[in-house]
């Protein structure tokens, strides 16, 4: 559903405050219940999902100049807590679920690389979930009419007055000869199984045993007041390990092996990186335990780098480099001597 969609569903403007909003939605939720609009009994979803999304789209504009839906393929970060608008009036008015389901959220596993780890990544994933009974809202009953023309047939009157909502026992029927007989859809369970296709982008720098919290893509818990409200799923992140990278804070470490030789001389060395291989500088003089610093090598958009550590090696024979530098140390001076 885009967004310009949602405000024609729930006929506002884009300008409409939080109050007008909220007015608007209760109005239209009470007026497109399926208990009491047959048309279409996935009007009220409808409406539900376009007041859910001009919330969101009120949070944060700018998020939609790039997303035009919500939730779209993938899921966000976010969480939306919503009651039941009937749940006020008890399990006496149709349609009402006002009790709360107890499912443990679904738990997904992501394999990712080192590098996508560090860099961030879009998965696909796929998962099962329970999802509310629309015939009967979530309730597991359905409800059979006594014929009262006065509340149809529910035994209970509702009224508005300036966006409350208000419910009393029909002064006709009383309430009674209203039958309620198990759904025939979800069997009384008040959910139905449905299977979620989607992807999740996995933000740069997460490591291994970390767990994602998808909140409202789980199970069904219950009604909420302007609308249904959906429990989280939990994503466990694994990460390959790489022999020669490893990942502290927004940096990434590696370990590099030279010879004394080249830490007293300098040389140019490649290294890996999570970008490929690049080629950095070894100064001369260079000590054990330095470091040289790669710029944009890091976490992906923050401020780290790559920390390459050297590895000084000390050779066993050392005449053989005190020799070696001697010698060349007294060419130098020889090209050093005027004629």
């Amino acid at each position: 559903m885009k967004i310009d969609e949602a405000f024609d569903i729930l006929e506002v403007a884009k300008t409409a405050t939080e109050d007008e909003l909220r007015t608007k939605y209760k109005e239209l939720a009470f007026k497109y219940h399926p208990d009491k609009y047959k048309e279409d009994p996935n009007k009220l979803t409808q409406i539900n999902s376009a007041y859910q999304l001009i919330t969101d789209y009120k949070k944060n504009p700018a998020k939609y100049e790039q997303h035009a839906s919500f939730p779209g393929n993938g899921f966000q970060y976010q969480h939306v807590n919503f009651n039941d608008i009937f749940s006020q009036f008890g399990d006496q008015f149709p349609g009402s679920s006002n009790q709360r389901q107890n499912y443990p959220p679904p738990q997904l596993h992501v394999k990712l690389t080192f590098n996508q780890s560090v860099l961030g990544e879009e998965k696909q994933i796929k998962y099962e979930r329970y999802i509310k009974c629309d015939p009967c809202g979530g309730a597991g009953l359905e409800r059979i009419g006594n014929g009262c023309d006065a509340c149809d047939g529910f035994g209970r009157s509702v009224s508005s007055n300036n966006g409350m909502m208000f419910a009393k026992t029909c002064t006709k029927c009383y309430g009674k000869n209203v039958k309620k007989n198990q759904c025939n859809k979800c069997k009384g369970k008040s959910v139905l199984n449905s299977e979620v296709a989607g992807s999740v982008s996995i933000p740069p720098g997460v490591s291994n045993g970390t767990a994602l919290r998808l909140q409202g893509a789980g199970h069904f818990v219950g009604g909420g007041m302007f609308g249904d409200a959906y429990g989280d799923v939990i994503v466990n992140i694994s990460v390959e390990k790489d022999d020669e990278l490893q990942l502290n804070g927004d940096d990434v470490i590696s370990y590099m092996k030279i010879s004394l030789l080249n830490a007293l001389i300098g040389c140019n060395k490649d290294t890996k990186t999570i970008h490929g291989i690049k080629s950095i500088t070894i100064p001369p003089m260079s000590k054990n335990k330095e470091e040289i610093r790669i710029d944009t090598c890091g976490v992906k958009n923050t401020k780290g780098v790559q920390r390459v550590i050297l590895d000084v090696s000390y050779p066993e024979n050392i005449d053989k480099l005190i020799n070696f530098l001697k010698k060349k140390d007294k060419n130098k001076n020889a090209n050093n001597v005027k004629l």
